[in-house]
């Protein structure tokens, strides 16, 4: 635990050399702009400390020295088949492994190929034993027959991925190793009444609620792809639209969007296009675009949550009685992920069960959508054979 905390530190310390070159790695490799990249690293290195992963530790298995003992039965090495360009699930995933005393070795995604390699070699030098135990390394596919190496080396096995990589994957771990398998899922959020009483609150929400859609440029799981607004507050969803498109455009000022792909602006473009059309004939439907593409806000009637096509896009939705919430996400059952509210989650609490039935495993107040403690439990173990 003191080797992880203090390679942490040395991420979070702005004077580092080794966290100036590898933000200047990741800057050039990635699509994240680079104060994103600075944010982004404070969050994930910020939740290892020792403190926490005692936390961890006494919660999950009812002492911090649990995994010393030798019946324990720790994986005889941990897998991790990394995606995506977010990269605190990989790093949360190297610090669970080592906590319980298994080595591990994370397949590295495509798009985030340096700052984890770059944790182990500090943690290495800090300590060469625990960081010995775990290794990392990139190759192009989920089929490359390092892959399926890997796999049957393994004592454990957590996978992220599209929903296709995680079926290409599971034929390939062997029967009886424990698979975490972790598939596309999405977030939303919803804010009550209590914090629609004024517009100062309502601005805090909206605040608090344009960082969890920005962050990422919500190309993770976490990020929200709509909200819903409780009715009959003095300020409506109308109201909060509005203070909504604000704070994202203040937001794009500091955590700017990277460059947007081709297909993610062609999507988006046309997502505006259809919600402007639905507005010509519908008074109760509302667009609000940012320059660039920088953000897209659409106050939407339709109750149904859709998909968003990213860039910074979300919907906003009334809700008369929050109780029917979940009919409205019923598309999205087991796919659900993270629910962000707002006063907190006292709103939810009379759906809290439905919503876990649905998938949703992360509850949160908005603002820490996207900064998950240690401690989340965001993954289903499937045991094959």
């Amino acid at each position: 635990m003191a080797a992880l905390e203090s390679a942490a530190k040395i991420f979070l310390d702005r004077s580092s050399p080794q966290r100036a070159d590898t933000i200047d790695a990741m800057a050039a490799e990635n699509n994240f702009s680079r104060p994103m990249i600075e944010r982004a690293i404070d969050w994930t290195f910020g939740e290892i400390t020792v403190n926490a992963m005692r936390r961890l530790l006494i919660s999950e298995l009812d002492g911090d020295d649990t995994p010393s003992d030798p019946a324990f039965g720790s994986p005889r090495l941990t897998a991790v088949i990394a995606a995506g360009a977010i990269f605190q699930p990989a790093v949360n995933c190297v610090v669970h492994a080592l906590l319980v005393k298994s080595p591990v070795f994370v397949k590295c995604s495509s798009h985030d190929r340096v700052l984890l390699p770059a944790f182990l070699k500090v943690l290495a030098r800090i300590d060469p034993e625990v960081g010995g135990a775990a290794r990392a390394e990139s190759w192009p596919g989920a089929t490359d027959p390092r892959t399926a190496e890997l796999l049957s080396a393994a004592g454990a096995v957590i996978a992220f991925g599209t929903d296709e990589t995680i079926a290409a994957i599971r034929p390939v771990v062997p029967e009886g190793t424990p698979l975490i398998a972790q598939g596309h899922k999405i977030s939303l959020a919803c804010v009550g009444a209590g914090a629609l009483k004024n517009r100062e609150t309502a601005a805090a929400a909206a605040a608090a609620l344009a960082l969890d859609t920005a962050m990422y440029d919500q190309t993770g799981c976490l990020s929200p792809h709509a909200v819903y607004v409780e009715s009959g507050a003095p300020v409506d969803a109308d109201g909060f639209s509005v203070l909504l498109a604000h704070e994202l455009g203040q937001i794009a000022k500091t955590l700017p969007p990277g460059p947007i792909a081709n297909q993610t602006a062609a999507d988006v473009q046309a997502y505006r296009g259809n919600a402007d059309f639905r507005s010509c004939s519908n008074p109760n439907v509302r667009c609000l675009f940012g320059d660039r593409l920088d953000y897209t806000v659409i106050l939407d009637d339709e109750p149904v949550m859709h998909l968003s096509p990213l860039g910074r896009t979300i919907a906003v939705h009334p809700i008369g009685d929050i109780r029917r919430l979940p009919e409205h996400l019923a598309p999205f059952h087991g796919k659900l992920q993270a629910v962000g509210a707002a006063p907190d989650e006292p709103i939810l609490h009379a759906i809290h069960a439905d919503l876990q039935n649905m998938g949703a495993s992360y509850f949160c107040p908005l603002g820490r959508m996207q900064r998950p403690p240690l401690n989340w439990k965001n993954t289903k173990l499937f045991l094959r054979g």
